[in-house]
């Protein structure tokens, strides 16, 4: 094989590696937001039944482009629905913080806030929420940065990330015994007390 061919062998291969690169380099400014961290709830979507309380907690996954120091997280919901029980920061947040508002009237809570002096990298667990399930329906969770609260790293504020506004609870009703169920009930119950009647 001479030079000349050996040359034009080469120039495709050559040419598929630039087209990878950038190719790769169109994929990571176009979608970055894909890498972005996420501030969600976990499960994302749930589904319990009326009357019952349950928990769901608040977690942050992909915090890979710095130290987060700290931040405040809000959401809402649907009070019609759910009714919030309480909030408990994760203990991984050792830095004291003012407690969460919670209105049940409007739906809302804001201010989970937190804070750390250690390094918190990765995936993140920030606070526990405890609900109760109070009518049958659906409930969106809607989660956003607390104003006053923003995310930080090194003082500044945290690069790429994302709330989740996919969050729900499906609620689903208490069953009600129907009318032949109920006579069964009673008539059961009614020769109950008529043999104990009886034995005296």
């Amino acid at each position: 094989m001479n030079q000349q061919d050996l040359h034009r062998t080469t120039r495709p291969v050559a040419g598929r590696h630039v087209a990878v690169v950038v190719s790769t380099a169109l994929m990571l400014l176009a979608g970055g937001s894909a890498f972005a961290a996420t501030v969600r709830f976990s499960p994302l979507t749930t589904t319990v039944d009326e009357g019952t309380s349950f928990t769901m907690d608040l977690i942050g996954t992909g915090f890979g482009s710095g130290s987060l120091d700290g931040g405040g997280i809000d959401f809402t919901f649907d009070p019609g629905v759910l009714q919030v029980v309480g909030v408990v920061l994760s203990p991984d947040w050792e830095f004291p913080v003012p407690p969460a508002t919670i209105d049940n009237v409007a739906g809302t809570v804001t201010g989970i806030n937190f804070a750390s002096f250690a390094d918190r990298t990765g995936d993140l667990t920030f606070a526990t929420v405890t609900f109760d399930a109070n009518g049958p329906g659906s409930s969106a969770l809607l989660l956003s940065e607390n104003a006053s609260s923003p995310f930080f790293t090194g003082g500044v504020a945290y690069p790429d990330l994302v709330f989740s506004t996919q969050g729900s609870v499906e609620v689903t009703a208490s069953a009600v015994p129907l009318p032949g169920t109920l006579g069964l009930l009673a008539t059961a119950a009614g020769f109950v007390l008529l043999r104990r009647h009886r034995r005296r």
